[in-house]
């Protein structure tokens, strides 16, 4: 059997997008032949607050779990200057000071051995130094475990595989233009053409990978769904008692949130008598939304519900009881949602196709670029190959279909959805793939 040390920060107990891909490693690689060695760091609770992301881990030594799958090594954590000041004094006070201590850490991690990171790296070279291993696989961000894997190559003399959650020198997220275009360019380059392969989500983050590294086989494992956590709430029924839409998740300021609201102001207006449920599960900043609606949208306030982050379990079982959920343009990328809301197998309303108000948001906050010759939109073809969503144009066939839905409702107290094999979709499936090529390439 092949042995992998896979150097991950985000991971179980802790609650995040990022934590789910190299988990669902940890869950299937042996099934494929490979033993996964996971070094992560060690998390307090699942909460993703972030007190919680900076604050001191319970152990101050490695925690090391000998499970039947493979070995999961958590290491301790201990904040940085800047995080100990956000601890003891809250995020208002000292802010520039904790962002230039943090832009320090942010470079000078990659020169020298500094940070709160750098035990992932300790604690997978003195594993190295007692055990075999076959290869070594980093997922990012953060992007220093590329740095540390490509180290630990060198040493060990094994080769590693660079995994992109995210794009790394031009995501406009990561800081600065100047820091991203002469700092992060360069690091990227340097480490990652040392990889014997890289892995990424999408067809849109290969090609902003390639912008960098032209000379690397680059391939798609996208991230889908957890098959055997949707495997569990396959019996829950849909809601039957009201017309139930349900969002989870980040609300990104190029979401078109507020055409939805106006679209069910104006429904409520004009049909008194209709009824619906529209649940918000852990979503950004539900104080703000709740003042949005309640200013501007009073006449739907009685029918918008939020709840608070919630175990992966629980939440599925919440989807799998509504009747439609509601999905967000993301435009050139996939995105993350759209695989659970497949195996959920729930009818999709994507917003939108071509709304004005979505537009605007997206010339002004989108963080992509976008490019003539690379003018993809994989979510809609996804839907449309699985016929299991209805492409909304705009705020008006919104309108429209909402209307068409609750009146589906009424007469058959569900919205029927087409049953399909969405197999290919799961991250079983996906995981698989990853194995393929690490086994082909060995």
């Amino acid at each position: 059997m092949i042995n992998a040390l896979v150097l991950a920060y985000d991971f179980p107990p802790y609650n995040s997008v990022g934590a789910l891909r190299p988990k669902s490693w940890f869950d299937h690689m042996h099934e494929f032949n490979i033993r996964p060695i996971v070094v992560t760091r060690q998390w307090n609770s699942s909460e993703n607050n972030l007190i919680d992301y900076v604050n001191f881990s319970v152990n101050d030594k490695p925690q090391i779990q000998n499970l039947e799958n493979g070995v999961i090594i958590e290491t301790p954590y201990k904040p940085n200057i800047s995080n100990k000041i956000y601890l003891r004094f809250g995020k208002k006070k000292f802010s520039l000071i904790r962002k230039i201590i943090s832009f320090y850490f942010e470079v000078f991690q990659f020169v020298f051995l500094i940070g709160p990171k750098k035990e992932i790296y300790f604690s997978a070279r003195e594993y190295l130094k007692k055990n075999n291993v076959d290869i070594i696989i980093a997922t990012g961000e953060p992007f220093v475990l590329f740095h540390y894997a490509k180290k630990l190559s060198n040493e060990f003399n094994i080769p590693w595989v660079a995994d992109y959650r995210d794009p790394w020198f031009n995501d406009s997220d990561r800081g600065p233009l100047i820091k991203r275009v002469i700092f992060d360019k360069f690091m990227e380059k340097k480490v990652v053409k040392t990889a014997l392969f890289i892995t990424t989500v999408s067809e849109l983050f290969k090609k902003y990978i390639s912008e960098n590294i032209k000379s690397k086989k680059i391939f798609i494992i996208e991230n889908g769904f957890d098959s055997d956590a949707i495997e569990e709430i396959q019996d829950i029924p849909q809601n039957s008692k009201v017309l139930t839409i349900s969002f989870v998740g980040t609300i990104y300021k190029w979401h078109p949130i507020n055409s939805i609201f106006s679209t069910l102001n104006k429904i409520i207006n004009a049909n008194p008598e209709f009824k619906i449920k529209f649940n918000f599960y852990g979503v950004n900043d539900p104080e703000k939304l709740k003042e949005n609606i309640s200013v501007n949208y009073p006449e739907i306030q009685s029918f918008m519900h939020f709840y608070p982050k919630m175990n992966n379990k629980k939440l599925l079982s919440e989807l799998r009881s509504s009747n439609t959920l509601l999905l967000f343009n993301y435009y050139s990328f996939m995105g993350t949602k759209i695989y659970d809301y497949l195996g959920i197998n729930r009818m999709i309303l994507f917003c939108f196709k071509n709304d004005n108000e979505a537009n605007e948001l997206k010339n002004k906050w989108y963080n992509y670029k976008n490019d003539e010759n690379f003018n993809i939109n994989p979510q809609i073809d996804l839907l449309n190959k699985t016929n299991s969503g209805i492409i909304v144009e705009n705020n008006d066939h919104l309108y429209d279909t909402l209307l068409e839905l609750n009146e589906i409702f009424k007469k058959k107290k569900l919205i029927p959805v087409l049953e399909y094999n969405n197999s290919n979709y799961s991250r079983r499936e996906q995981c698989k793939l990853l194995c393929e090529n690490i086994i082909y390439y060995l």
